[in-house]
């Protein structure tokens, strides 16, 4: 089993912001469909644990949350989000009530998610969940989703393997308690959507991080100024900057992508577009 796993969202203690150069030479648009770029549409699957619930709810975190990402995928490759919240109080996992480390435990999450959802309804689904004992308690440092892959933008051919977990608890506990400076409310939302479109990136198109190899070979295209690719791992300031500071997300995007074309995310939405 692949997992595009939560690596990504371990913080690094930086003290120094290191700004890395915008990739190309023209400032795009964020995501201007191309004009006869048909609209698809996803009907996603939502399930959460009653505490995870209790994130959502605060503030509308949730609705704002699944509208900026939402927002994201129609700009960029004309993938209409559909929403479909079927449970708010999901059991713990087997041995709970704590998950266990998907590194140590993949198939635990595999068998969760067959077993509370729906794959003849919906074709993608995102849990949101407690604790993870991957996540220790007192520093900052932590991981926040966990979403099966098929392989470099690839996708499952069957909705069964196609799963996300985030472990929103961990991340409201961890940034707005563990973390220096304590994130705000709005910080919070900010970096749940960045979290969120990230994995339902890797779920929905076999997104790969812009990072090392894979950013020399599938992320080329340009993102506007002072913005980071919502692909990009949290490992530097930058990239925390980025999470927190913005409500909104960016993708790697030449604007003018077809499909086939897998050197940015845009290109890669879009090669995988009409997979249902």
């Amino acid at each position: 089993m692949n997992g595009a796993w939560l690596r990504k969202y371990r913080r690094h203690p930086l003290t120094i912001l290191t700004v890395s150069p915008v990739i190309g030479c023209v400032e795009l648009n964020a995501g201007t469909p191309a004009d006869q770029l048909p609209i698809v549409t996803d009907a996603v699957e939502t399930a959460e644990q009653f505490a995870a619930n209790q994130v959502l709810i605060a503030g509308q975190l949730g609705f704002n949350v699944q509208d900026a990402v939402a927002n994201a995928f129609a700009s960029y490759a004309n993938i209409k989000l559909e929403y479909h919240n079927t449970n708010s109080v999901l059991p713990d996992p087997p041995g709970g009530p704590d998950w266990p480390d998907p590194d140590l435990s993949p198939s635990v999450f595999q068998t969760y998610a067959s077993n509370h959802r729906d794959t003849t309804t919906y074709r993608w689904v995102i849990f949101y969940v407690n604790h993870t004992v991957h996540n220790n308690t007192t520093s900052c440092g932590y991981g926040g989703a966990y979403t099966n892959t098929a392989g470099t933008n690839a996708v499952w051919t069957h909705p069964t393997p196609r799963w996300t977990f985030v472990f929103l608890t961990d991340i409201q506990q961890h940034e707005q308690t563990l973390c220096s400076p304590n994130a705000t409310d709005q910080q919070l939302q900010n970096v749940v959507t960045h979290a969120v479109a990230h994995e339902y990136g890797h779920q929905r198109a076999g997104l790969t991080e812009d990072y090392g190899a894979d950013s020399i070979s599938f992320h080329h295209g340009p993102v506007p100024r002072n913005r980071v690719d919502v692909m990009t791992p949290l490992l530097t300031t930058q990239a925390v900057v980025e999470a927190r500071g913005h409500a909104d997300v960016v993708f790697d995007s030449y604007g003018n992508e077809l499909k086939g074309d897998n050197s940015t995310c845009r290109g890669n939405l879009i090669t995988n577009q009409s997979v249902r």
